[in-house]
């Protein structure tokens, strides 16, 4: 994938002549409520010029890609000059990585579902998909052992065909946390199928290099409906690879680290280092910091899909 993946970098960067010669000021990437320029709505993929203004409604969000590559977002209602935003992107530093402009590519494209088609089982192929262990539930982590990078750990699961109990059976999930001694050190309960976790506040967690998580059905009487349930394994990375993360990382997201686009950039790169649990929690900050933009949505399904961990792909793997 790492190869496949380099070799696309490289052809968008011996493109960047063309691109940067192209007859508009900004691409729409994600557009959510009322966004408009003149009197045209946009969408992604619209383009802009910079002699147009833009106005962005009330709860609105927009995603921009200038033509030089770089990004900008708009959250707040108000009349936009595009000129004024363009001088915004020119004097700020580039975020014309590999990165930042694979994710444009992928989410101003056309045929974007044909893309997450094509792409769909190269994870699963190479990973095995999401583990088909003992018990009702599987969890979106692809192997018995995960490697996490940062301290918040979203879980997301599904319950699998043929279980032995009834759906409507669940009220809640029990999720177990535990070192390699069998030695409790997170339990909580959740509604629906994820949970998130601050690793950092817990000092059980903190300490531990390995953790082990199990999640269990529970009924309304808070009984599990299943006991015999298998853990997936999550091993920090140690100090030198969190070091050599950090310093990649901030080279790429380093002008958007709070943005919903640098988010998804973060979640591409992190899926490229094959740190799964870490692109979930980027996944869900750039749907947090958009506002549920419905493109980035898609980006988002795309990712689960092509790495098994819907039960659509999985149980047809």
């Amino acid at each position: 994938m790492k190869i496949k993946f380099l070799a696309y970098c490289v052809s968008l960067f011996l493109m960047a002549g063309t691109v940067s010669a192209q007859d508009y000021a900004f691409k729409v990437l994600g557009s959510k409520g009322h966004n408009t320029a003149g009197t045209t709505s946009l969408k992604v993929g619209s383009k802009i010029n910079a002699t147009q203004t833009l106005e962005v409604g009330e709860g609105s969000y927009i995603g921009l890609a200038h033509s030089n590559g770089k990004t900008i977002e708009i959250t707040k209602k108000g009349t936009y000059k595009v000129q004024d935003l363009v001088a915004q992107v020119n004097s700020s530093g580039s975020l014309a990585s590999n990165y930042a402009k694979f994710v444009i590519d992928e989410l101003t494209e056309a045929g974007s579902e044909g893309i997450a088609a094509k792409n769909r089982f190269n994870h699963m192929n190479k990973t095995g998909s999401v583990k088909r262990g003992f018990g009702s539930v599987a969890t979106m982590l692809p192997t018995e052992k995960s490697k996490i990078f940062g301290n918040t750990l979203i879980l997301k699961w599904y319950l699998k065909e043929n279980i032995s109990f009834k759906v409507e059976d669940i009220d809640k999930y029990k999720v177990e946390i535990s070192n390699l001694n069998d030695e409790i050190l997170f339990t909580g309960d959740f509604k629906g199928e994820q949970a998130s976790i601050d690793l950092a506040s817990n000092p059980k967690l903190s300490k531990e290099s390995v953790f082990v998580c199990r999640i269990f059905p529970l009924d309304k009487e808070g009984k599990r409906l299943e006991t015999n349930v298998e853990g997936d394994a999550l091993v920090r990375l140690d100090e030198s690879e969190v070091k050599q993360i950090n310093t990649e990382l901030v080279s790429i997201t380093k002008d958007n680290q709070a943005t919903a686009l640098g988010k998804l950039i973060e979640a591409r790169f992190f899926e490229d280092k094959e740190l799964y649990a870490d692109a979930i929690h980027a996944y869900e900050e750039a749907m947090k910091i958009s506002g549920g933009t419905e493109q980035f949505k898609k980006f988002y399904q795309f990712f689960l899909e092509r790495n098994g961990f819907t039960k659509e792909t999985n149980e047809k793997n």
